[in-house]
C-alpha cells in the first residue's frame, strides 16, 4: 500500500455514493453549507486579488486534504476514507477538485471502509455516540475483520475496548445499547 500527497483530485473521480465507508448516521448539512459559503468568499476574494496582481485566479484551500483510496488504475474510482463533509462542501461551493492524500492499494473500497471506522475520532466534527456505535457494529459485522480481537477492533474503530465489548454483548442479547445516551460532547 502506497500513500502519496496529491494536490488536487477531480471530484467526479470520487465514489461518494457508498454508504459502506460513510459511517456517520447523519451528515451535518449546516457545516457543509457554512463551509461552502466560506469557500465561495475565498474564491471571490482570490479571483479578484489574483486578477489584479497576476491576471490569473488563484484558489485557496482552507481545509485539510481528504483521505482517498484507489487501486491506481487509469479510470479507477477513489473511495473516501475521511472527508465526506469536506467533499460535499467543495461540491456545493462549485469546485471541480479537492486537495487529497491518496493511498494506492489492492482493495481500495475495503481500505477506505477500514480507515473510516475511526475517522473523526481525534479531529474534525466530533462523532456522536450513534456514529461510534455504528462504526463498531459495522466492524463486528465485517467478515474480513472477524479474526480480530475486541481490543484490535476497538483500536481500528477509535473507541475503547469496553465500548466494543458492551455493544457486542448487548447485540448478542438483543438489547438496545445505552451508548445512545447523549453525553456532554454530543450536545
Amino acid at each position: 500500500m502506497g500513500r502519496k500527497a496529491c494536490p488536487l483530485v477531480v471530484l467526479d473521480s470520487i465514489e461518494w455514493v457508498d454508504t459502506q465507508s460513510q459511517l456517520r448516521i447523519d451528515r451535518r448539512q449546516d457545516k457543509v453549507d457554512e463551509w461552502a459559503e466560506l469557500l465561495k468568499e475565498l474564491d471571490a476574494h482570490a479571483i479578484d486579488t489574483a486578477k489584479r496582481l497576476t491576471g490569473a485566479p488563484i484558489f485557496d484551500h482552507p481545509f485539510p486534504p481528504i483521505e482517498l483510496f484507489t487501486d491506481g488504475g487509469i479510470n479507477s474510482p477513489h473511495f473516501i476514507g475521511d472527508g465526506y463533509h469536506r467533499f460535499h462542501t467543495y461540491r456545493k461551493a462549485g469546485r471541480d477538485a479537492i486537495p487529497a492524500n491518496v493511498t494506492v492499494c489492492e482493495d481500495p473500497r475495503f481500505e477506505a471502509f477500514k480507515f473510516a471506522l475511526s475517522a473523526n475520532a481525534t479531529h474534525g466534527i466530533p462523532r456522536t455516540n450513534a456514529d461510534k456505535r455504528n462504526a463498531v457494529r459495522q466492524a463486528l459485522a465485517c467478515e474480513r475483520l472477524q479474526g480480530m480481537s475486541l481490543r484490535e477492533l476497538a483500536k481500528v474503530c477509535g473507541v475503547s475496548y469496553q465500548t466494543v465489548s458492551n455493544i457486542k454483548n448487548e447485540d448478542a442479547k438483543g438489547q438496545v445499547s445505552n451508548f445512545d445516551t447523549p453525553h456532554e460532547a454530543d450536545t
